[in-house]
């Protein structure tokens, strides 16, 4: 069930690719991903939704390798960019927050740092994230690993002493398994602060 700002970036996805899309063959409809807090609709390496009721838009470019997230909250727009640089592949959600009582404006930050990601069974793999500076295992599982790509893969993982997981219906290479985990469970941490 979509719920509030969700109808938002609903909106958004089917302006970007039109309503007319959803009634084309099954392997050109858009894929979901639903869980702990998580409500998106994907299609061609975008989605849209919402994370913890929060409207997200999201984007992964193959060439050149990155992603993009921008989370509208508070009537502000947040974006992680992740992006290679010198040895690491990682991002930053910033937020400045205003106290009313105190007329201080906060920075809050959350980093997200792509670590490793591995193969560990047919159609299972894990991957290593560093969220805040700390390791987060995010474990993937797929019906089936075919033409180098999970099936309906599940992730899985903790963040702050919380399991957080959701299934996508769709396929996803390793990057873009990685990316997915980075972009998703990046903006669950910082929504959760």
């Amino acid at each position: 069930m979509i719920k509030g700002h969700s109808w938002i970036a609903v909106g958004i996805f089917l302006s970007t690719f039109g309503f007319s899309n959803f009634t084309m063959a099954a392997e050109d409809s858009a894929a979901k991903m639903t869980g702990s807090g998580i409500e998106l609709f994907e299609r061609a390496h975008t989605f849209a939704g919402s994370i913890l009721e929060t409207p997200v838009f999201g984007t992964f470019e193959e060439n050149p390798f990155g992603a993009k997230v921008e989370i509208r909250r508070n009537g502000k727009t947040l974006v992680l960019s992740l992006a290679q640089t010198q040895d690491r592949y990682a991002g930053d959600i910033v937020e400045l927050q205003s106290s009313v009582d105190t007329e201080e404006t906060k920075e809050r930050v959350t980093h997200i740092e792509f670590m490793k990601i591995e193969k560990t069974g047919n159609a299972e793999g894990q991957m290593t994230l560093k969220i805040d500076g700390e390791p987060i295992q995010v474990k993937i599982s797929g019906k089936s690993f075919d033409h180098g790509h999970f099936q309906s893969p599940h992730f899985e993982s903790v963040l702050g002493g919380k399991k957080v997981e959701f299934d996508f219906t769709g396929e996803a290479c390793f990057g873009y398994s990685a990316n997915l985990g980075m972009m998703i469970l990046g903006t669950y941490a910082h929504l959760s602060k």
